[in-house]
């Protein structure tokens, strides 16, 4: 609420289209609810705002009547005391003022009102200030007025529209007096955006809640949402592992305060072989037993490899089985790397095919694109390296990677546009269908040159 008070009337034609516009500029830049201009008896000159909704009367009625007559009793001599100063000159901020509303005293006897209002901006605004108000209730009147705040939140948390209860739901996350009925609402949202913050922050879940979500929510990113919630348990890690919800199982394995038992490792270790998104979340994974160590590294990919090779908590036997690991598997690489390239130089659309092509300028993404719908992987590996300037060894790590951010940054380099991205990340990456980068604005590659020169200074490095 905002209050200006005025001199007696301006009869004055220009008086009063500057004094229009000063009212006009006084209600767009406050941030209240409702606008009082007083007369120096401290009596109603003119009102705007939401004064029907808070007080049940027009404007109009109020015009004359002594402003003392609008604020409820226990705030009339704040109010007093305030005016006197703002008829000094000074500005006076930050006092809630409680008026004598149509249904008692305002805040919060209209929240039913405006949760029913027709503008989605006035129930975004009523969702974030009834949340604010919920903590700091004092008992009393958090009886008093519980009726009417729990119904409105009732209201929003039903709301039609999805932007509504997603500024509820934010507001009320971390509030560990809200109304648990509303929170287990909001927590089963069909709409992500909504049950998210809820998920991940709200204390009024427990594990019987979290369990049964994980078990029946349809919402794609719920399980992910829950394994970013600090101290997630190891029951509700092991429902989390045992859904094979690959992304939020990798979400869960780096958020490094989830208690996850070394049985449920054993488990995740296992579904790596076939949830290659998950290997990297393994090797990083804070505390990794030494056993899963072990094992993981019999598997994983070269770059997953190097990350298990660079941890510091390594006892003797397991580094250097995983450095004989490493080093076995670039003897494989280079035995099987003269094999092909001997295959590959006889064969039709060999390097020295590539080679001609690239010298005539032929070597272009149709019919790169050709070669992979065949398969020949050699051609493809050798074609990207010579178009892109980058070492053979280069481009064949990137493939290994299955880093769609890599791929797409190789196509890039070697002057492909986002579309040729697209079918080089599924077919020569391997990247999963789900992880695939896709344009920007239908077209444009959706990573920054600085972003990809980086990714493939990596994988040079």
């Amino acid at each position: 609420m905002a209050i200006d008070t005025v001199a007696a009337a301006d009869h004055d034609p220009l008086g009063v289209l500057r004094h229009d516009r000063d009212r006009f500029v006084a209600l767009a830049f406050s941030s209240a609810d409702l606008l009082f201009e007083l007369d120096r008896d401290r009596c109603v000159v003119f009102a705007v705002g939401a004064v029907g909704a808070l007080i049940g009367a027009e404007p109009a009625e109020l015009t004359g009547r002594p402003f003392a007559e609008i604020v409820c009793p226990a705030d009339r001599g704040m109010i007093g005391e305030a005016l006197a100063v703002a008829a000094t000159g000074q500005r006076v901020n930050g006092l809630v003022c409680h008026l004598e509303g149509q249904f008692g005293r305002t805040p919060p006897h209209t929240f039913r009102t405006l949760a029913a209002d027709v503008s989605e901006d006035v129930r975004c605004d009523l969702a974030a200030k009834i949340a604010r108000l919920t903590p700091g209730l004092s008992s009393d009147d958090r009886d008093r007025i519980r009726i009417f705040t729990l119904e409105a939140l009732e209201m929003l948390a039903r709301d039609e529209i999805v932007r509504v209860r997603q500024v509820l739901a934010e507001a009320l996350k971390d509030v560990a007096n809200a109304p648990r009925h509303v929170i287990q609402r909001l927590a089963r949202d069909s709409e992500l955006a909504v049950a998210e913050p809820v998920l991940a922050f709200s204390p009024l879940l427990n594990d019987d809640d979290l369990l049964e979500i994980i078990r029946s929510s349809a919402v794609a990113g719920a399980a992910a949402a829950i394994s970013r919630r600090a101290g997630v348990s190891e029951a509700v890690s092991e429902a989390i592992a045992g859904s094979e919800d690959w992304d939020a199982v990798a979400v869960l394995l780096a958020n490094p305060s989830a208690q996850i038992r070394e049985e449920t490792l054993d488990q995740l270790i296992d579904g790596a072989r076939r949830a290659p998104v998950i290997q990297m979340s393994l090797a990083l994974r804070p505390s990794l037993p030494l056993r899963a160590t072990q094992k993981l590294a019999n598997f994983v990919a070269d770059a997953v490899l190097a990350a298990l090779m660079r941890r510091d908590d390594l006892d003797a036997d397991t580094a250097a089985l995983v450095g004989d690991t490493v080093r076995q598997r670039m003897r494989e690489a280079a035995s099987d790397e003269k094999i092909e390239s001997k295959k590959a130089r006889k064969a039709p659309g060999g390097s020295d095919e590539v080679e001609r092509l690239f010298k005539e300028g032929k070597l272009n993404d149709a019919r790169i694109s050709a070669e992979m719908t065949s398969g020949n992987r050699a051609f493809v590996s050798q074609a990207m390296a010579l178009k892109s300037g980058l070492p053979a060894a280069v481009v064949e790590r990137i493939a290994a990677a299955r880093s769609a951010k890599a791929v797409t940054a190789l196509a890039w380099k070697a002057g492909f546009s986002m579309c040729f991205a697209l079918k080089l990340q599924a077919r020569f990456g391997n990247v999963p269908s789900s992880e695939i980068l896709q344009p920007r604005d239908g077209f444009d590659f959706p990573m920054s040159e600085e972003d990809m020169t980086w990714q493939l200074d990596f994988y040079a490095s």
